[in-house]
């Protein structure tokens, strides 16, 4: 199967609209239900941790099957059918233990039975975005992550319009039930686009141990970008992990560059060519933390002046916490596109899952030592220093396996990176046909 080649600018740009469209939904969520009230925000914090975390412990079927197609270049539909299946089935057995855990956790947990009618569906989307994913389409992939937060932005302002109160439960219902229908349209389009294969249970047994590992791999990540939330609710309570989920969230929105950036450019990165790949992987990398060291600053002074006004004084604290968070972000920054070669070049995802736990084991000591002592400010404090030396080991590594220098892995070329700043920024429709070539950004 020859895998679609699109220009990676074009497809970076899609993936950058497509983000910055999501951030502004997800935006006007956070502030809504902030505006609630500085426990409705811990409450929502938590259930979006504990949703994002089991996607993530699911997630190892889509990238087995955007690795079939973009480095093997396999046939699909097989695949595509039989993660559909094992998908649903998997949500069921989660659903009834997080349903359990509904009624034995603390009252903050109570309303998890609402994540687990959603479960059995709601997985089906991580595995069939595999399908787009490989072959570097990142069109449906958009619509895959507006769906959600459009469909239930419409919900809320429909609830509204009727004179409805919407409180933090109100909107936690209308949220899963939006992850349902998107994860059974994703089935259904997945389907139809492979042409309704029946399901490869040959490839699927060989998968397994693949699946464990991303799927752990990624929870690991998952975890060690929350963990911080759930040992603040420990010591702290909703009220002030409310006020430090939203300096995380206004944090981790400036990670939409990199990811988008990585997502954009996984297809290629996954070429059978080493020196391609890792070419690809600095430009990527070199360009993301090029725009990012430029938009922090910015951002930090937009929170700065609009938080306070916009949610009250009791979100006062928002500004500092984000400035300690913010050097932790940016280090950590290139995770997404050295996780991206690790796991779809070389074959070793248990590279990034190592370094995931390395970082979660350092963010929870140090934890466990700030958060009593200094609360909010120590989480922020515990998770700038383990997104810090975690990135040292892993750009270590990455030096090792691609044999790079430090020069050439820290320090970009001026003109490659201006060349690649100008593709950012023009669509495919402004280059010439010339330019649209198969390697990297044009």
């Amino acid at each position: 199967m020859k895998v679609p080649t699109f220009s990676l600018a074009h497809s970076a740009v899609v993936n950058v609209v497509t983000r910055i469209v999501a951030l502004a939904l997800g935006l006007v969520i956070s502030v809504m239900i902030a505006r609630l009230g500085t426990q409705a925000m811990g409450l929502f914090a938590l259930f979006m941790a504990a949703e994002a975390a089991l996607l993530a412990l699911c997630s190892g079927g889509g990238i087995a099957l955007a690795r079939l197609i973009s480095h093997d270049g396999a046939a699909p539909g097989g695949a595509v059918s039989a993660l559909a299946i094992t998908s649903v089935g998997v949500g069921v057995c989660l659903a009834g233990l997080v349903w359990g855990l509904s009624l034995l956790a603390g009252p903050q947990y109570s309303a998890l039975y609402l994540l687990a009618c959603a479960l059995p569906w709601l997985l089906i989307t991580p595995s069939i975005s595999g399908l787009w994913l490989g072959q570097g389409r990142m069109v449906p992939l958009a619509w895959i992550t507006l769906a959600t937060p459009l469909l239930a932005c419409t919900l809320w302002a429909a609830a509204a319009l009727g004179g409805a109160a919407v409180e933090v439960f109100d909107f936690l219902v209308m949220w899963f039930a939006a992850r349902a229908l998107v994860g059974l349209v994703s089935a259904w389009v997945g389907l139809k686009a492979t042409a309704w294969r029946s399901p490869d249970t040959v490839w699927l047994r060989s998968q397994w141990g693949g699946f464990l590992t991303l799927g752990l791999g990624n929870l690991i990540s998952l975890l060690n970008y929350k963990v911080d939330i759930f040992l603040l609710e420990y010591w702290q309570g909703l009220s002030t992990t409310g006020v430090y989920a939203f300096a995380v969230m206004a944090a981790e929105l400036l990670w939409f560059v990199s990811s988008s950036l990585s997502q954009a450019a996984f297809a290629r990165i996954g070429s059978p060519d080493k020196a391609q790949a890792v070419f690809l992987v600095l430009r990527v990398m070199h360009l993301s933390m090029a725009v990012l060291c430029f938009a922090a600053p910015l951002w930090w002074l937009v929170i700065w002046l609009t938080v306070p006004w916009g949610l009250g004084a009791s979100y006062a604290q928002v500004s500092g916490l984000l400035a300690v968070l913010l050097p932790g972000v940016l280090a950590y920054a290139p995770a997404s596109v050295l996780s991206a070669y690790f796991t779809n070049h070389a074959a070793r995802p248990g590279v990034p899952a190592a370094m995931a736990s390395l970082s979660l084991l350092i963010n929870v000591a140090l934890c466990m030592v700030t958060i009593p002592r200094w609360g909010a400010w120590g989480a922020a404090l515990a998770t700038t220093v383990s997104y810090s030396l975690t990135m040292v080991c892993l750009l270590s590594i990455f030096r090792a396996h691609s044999a790079c220098t430090w020069r050439t892995i820290l320090w970009p070329s001026s003109g490659q990176l201006r060349h690649d700043v100008v593709m950012l920024l023009r669509s495919r429709s402004s280059m010439p046909p010339s330019h649209r070539t198969q390697g990297g950004l044009p």
